[in-house]
């Protein structure tokens, strides 16, 4: 009997912990990228809080080739839940961090030139 007592009051805790950390809304719609021709699928962003849209809750340069990626999303100044659902296409995700692994190679290789005076 304890057991099943242990059992209701975690999944209680777990219930309350979750709405408070996560929200029902989800952001974007669903359908299909017109792109890739993939339906879209949920995924959990962070939701970055703040006066000002911080860097990183946009796409930004080059995002011509994946704008479904999940990136971070802009909450505003009401801290409200940590993450939300994001409607996302998975090729535009592929896409996303393969041009994020080609420009971090290309600022790595930048580095390797030294100023002899």
């Amino acid at each position: 009997m304890n057991l099943l007592k242990l059992i209701i009051f975690i999944f209680l805790i777990s219930s309350l912990l979750s709405s408070c950390l996560v929200s029902n809304h989800i952001e974007g719609e669903s359908g299909r990228c017109e792109l890739h021709d993939k339906k879209f699928h949920k995924s959990l962003v962070r939701v970055k809080y703040g006066a000002y849209c911080a860097p990183g809750t946009h796409l930004g340069k080059g995002s011509e080739a994946f704008p479904h990626a999940k990136h971070p999303i802009c909450g505003g100044c009401s801290v409200r839940e940590k993450y939300r659902w994001m409607y996302n296409c998975s090729k535009c995700n592929k896409e996303r961090r393969r041009y994020v692994l080609r420009s971090m190679q290309n600022k790595e290789r930048g580095s390797d030139i030294r100023a002899t005076f």
